[in-house]
């Protein structure tokens, strides 16, 4: 499949500022090219530090295509650190010093 460029803006409907990413999908699936907006955003335009949901405005060729509401999913990871006293040995549980 071929590589088609789109542009989009974050919360706001404004050509001045879009950002121009790459998908291979076609213009009639607007939902899969709003979601590889939203990636393309958390990976290389600081999305992490944005307050999810964001609204999605897609372009192509300039011209609004969609818009879209896109949720992140977040999969939490849990680590155990504990404070390692002197004499008591732990060594089932990998250590961390603070």
């Amino acid at each position: 499949m071929s590589m088609k460029e789109y542009q989009y803006s974050v919360d706001k409907n404004d050509i001045e500022d879009l950002i121009t990413f790459r998908s291979t999908w076609s213009v009639c699936n607007v939902d899969f090219i709003a979601e590889e907006a939203a990636q393309d955003y958390w990976d290389n335009c600081d999305g992490w530090e944005a307050s999810w949901p964001i609204k999605f405005y897609i372009f192509k060729e300039r011209e609004l295509i969609g818009s879209r509401i896109i949720g992140i999913e977040v999969e939490p990871k849990f680590v155990i650190k504990r404070r390692v006293e002197e004499g008591i040995p732990n060594l089932a549980i990998r250590r961390e010093e603070y």
